[in-house]
């Protein structure tokens, strides 16, 4: 054999093992038939697995427990719910995930706290994973009762966050999103709409939040004490807020985007 004919050989020898090693590597779980529970699927998977769930009905508070997973529907929102029973938040994300760690294709609802809790549908903490094309309506929480965000730089794209609300506090903040801590967190092409809070931003509330961009968003019909639409306290100029629809939102202060200590980088064709 010559030289040519080896290294093509040991090439292809490669080329095989590696394709077989990701083929190997990569596995499809499947809720319910392989798997009664998401979580149970959760608690199988490896990192670049990817989890589908069939359409139906799961009473279930799932973690992803660091792991870099794909987590979706096969039907889509519609006929996929995931209810949080009223218990603890519906999705948690708090051992580091990061933007491989993806949530997407279900109707997340009725996550909650007997008593105070922060992050009614998906709670993020100190992670950064991807939230697209869910329906994210009828959690309660103290703060995010859509969403909660702390320290993390999340991907929140093309999502409906809808009829959340506080509970389990006098004053609550983020009835659709609150991000709070230094983040750089992108929320965009989602509609937020009739999200309600006694605090700070009906919709959207930004807590001492650093960067982020807030862009495409139907921002309707959410209600709070501040910021009825978007409310910014204590960041530190980074956030942009380009070409959203912000219409028909109440508050007492601002019933569109209210802001103090630094305005926003930019409020651009809104």
């Amino acid at each position: 054999m010559n030289d040519r004919h080896y290294v093509l050989s040991a090439v292809t020898t490669f080329l095989i093992g590696a394709l077989y090693a990701i083929a190997v590597h990569a596995n499809v779980l499947r809720v319910p038939q392989d798997y009664a529970t998401i979580q149970s699927a959760i608690d199988t998977a490896i990192d670049e697995d990817t989890i589908v769930v069939a359409p139906g009905y799961y009473l279930e508070n799932i973690d992803f427990i660091g792991k870099a997973i794909t987590l979706i529907s096969s039907e889509g929102p519609a006929t996929t719910i995931i209810d949080g029973g009223g218990s603890d938040s519906v999705v948690n994300f708090e051992s580091g995930e990061g933007p491989t760690s993806v949530l997407s294709g279900f109707t997340i609802r009725n996550g909650g706290f007997p008593l105070v809790g922060d992050g009614g549908g998906i709670r993020i903490d100190n992670a950064s994973p991807t939230i697209s094309n869910n329906h994210i309506t009828d959690n309660t929480a103290c703060a995010g009762a859509g969403i909660y965000i702390y320290f993390g730089s999340p991907v929140i794209e093309s999502n409906v966050i809808s009829n959340n609300s506080q509970a389990g506090c006098p004053v609550g903040s983020g009835g659709g999103i609150h991000v709070g801590g230094a983040s750089n967190v992108q929320i965009i092409g989602n509609v937020i709409s009739n999200n309600s809070v006694g605090g700070d931003g009906g919709a959207i509330n930004l807590y001492a939040a650093g960067d982020g961009l807030i862009m495409d968003n139907i921002i309707a019909g959410n209600e709070s004490y501040y910021g009825g639409g978007v409310s910014m306290i204590n960041n530190v100029d980074g956030i942009l807020i380009l070409q959203n629809l912000i219409i028909a939102n109440s508050s007492v202060r601002g019933g569109g985007i209210a802001w103090w200590s630094g305005p926003p980088a930019a409020i651009v064709n809104n």
